[in-house]
């Protein structure tokens, strides 16, 4: 229901092919129709909302400089967009997952990399209230393509970064889930 997204074409006479493409909200006869239809309906954490409105504007910029050059083109375009939103939704599950799971954690679009995003969380032992473990994974706009980029602080001697570090590296190879593998390392130093 968040990721609507509505593409149009028009073919001239000359079989040149235009393409809209917009991001909204479903007008109210498709949701009235998903609701009864019993359609799982998810909503997400605030900051997964902003990731997925973000990454779905990107995607109709993206979509609206694209080229369609013959009329037969048309459902490759369709198809690389519904996949382009299926991974964009299924990262954004992944990120609502692990905000739900790491309650001194948030989201923001990231200081260092265009158009990615920065998962920031501040963790600690039970044992040892005051040394946190400060960390922020840069999630690239191509994840889970690409690998994540994870930076570490902590505040006191009790963490050994490097290791942590290495930990991470060998656990965070690309692909779908490497952003929950990374929270998994990190959550079992703690």
């Amino acid at each position: 229901m968040e990721t609507s997204i509505h593409l149009s074409f028009a073919i001239s006479s000359a079989s040149a092919v235009t393409m809209k493409a917009e991001f909204g909200s479903l007008p109210r006869a498709v949701t009235s129709f998903l609701n009864v239809a019993g359609a799982k309906q998810s909503k997400f954490h605030p900051a997964v909302s902003e990731f997925l409105n973000t990454k779905m504007v990107l995607l109709c910029n993206d979509l609206r400089n694209s080229q369609i050059a013959v009329p037969s083109e048309i459902s490759t375009m369709i198809h690389f967009a519904e996949l382009r939103v299926a991974r964009i939704e299924s990262v954004a599950k992944e990120l609502d997952s692990i905000l739900a799971r790491c309650k001194n954690s948030f989201l923001q679009p990231s200081d260092t990399l265009r158009d990615g995003y920065d998962f920031t969380a501040y963790l600690s032992t039970a044992s040892r209230k005051a040394e946190r473990l400060h960390v922020i994974l840069t999630i690239p706009d191509c994840y889970p393509f690409a690998p994540i980029d994870t930076k570490l602080h902590a505040n006191g001697s009790h963490f050994d970064t490097e290791s942590i570090l290495r930990q991470l590296r060998k656990a965070t190879k690309p692909g779908f889930g490497a952003l929950t593998a990374a929270v998994k390392v990190l959550q079992g130093v703690c």
